[in-house]
């Protein structure tokens, strides 16, 4: 969550005072873990991690569009959950998850963004490198973990995981691939080292 209630930003919100701290303290956590590159969202939020991780690990970082948040109507952007009209498109979103041609407006629906994930997961085998670190959002954390498992979800399983699985900002999560093909979870949005 957003630590200033806002849980709907665009590509563009930098790291608040707090959120630039906790880069720097999950950066350090890494110092001791094998890692051979960095991959991250192009979002400033996620650059901005990326670039302390990568102070830190002296790592290259190339950036995606596919790792960026799941894209919200505009409408939405910059305000709080708990506003009238944020609930109303948000349950608009919902009723409507399962239409794939639906959108209320300018959003990724649940198709969109599925299918950018899986562009994403296109775009990692072009990395030969065993240890790949991701720089991205929770709930493109959730739906990467869940395609993982599941190869594909439907929109309500999605939604009823994206409660489920409690997300916090600089947590890592941890999977592995074997020779199969097959992701196994390992650790799931560790957060331990924020205290």
């Amino acid at each position: 969550m957003n630590i200033q209630g806002i849980n709907h930003q665009d590509e563009t919100n930098a790291l608040t005072s707090e959120g630039i701290r906790q880069a720097k303290i999950v950066a350090n956590r890494f110092r001791d873990m094998p890692v051979d590159l960095i991959l991250s969202s192009d979002s400033t939020r996620a650059q901005q991690t990326a670039e302390e991780i990568s102070k830190v690990l002296h790592k290259k970082v190339f950036y995606s569009d596919t790792l960026r948040e799941l894209r919200r109507p505009s409408i939405i952007i910059g305000k709080k959950d708990q506003e009238p009209k944020v609930q109303e498109v948000i349950e608009a979103l919902n009723k409507n998850s399962r239409l794939k041609d639906w959108h209320y407006s300018d959003e990724e629906n649940f198709y969109d963004f599925k299918k950018r994930v899986y562009a994403f997961f296109d775009y990692l085998q072009l990395f030969k490198e065993e240890n790949i670190l991701v720089v991205t959002h929770g709930i493109t954390t959730r739906m990467m973990v869940a395609l993982m498992c599941f190869v594909d979800i439907d929109p309500e399983t999605f939604l009823k995981l994206l409660y489920f699985l409690e997300f916090h900002n600089t947590g890592i999560t941890v999977c592995d691939k074997n020779e199969k093909n097959e992701w196994k979870l390992i650790t799931w949005n560790d957060h331990a080292h924020l205290g």
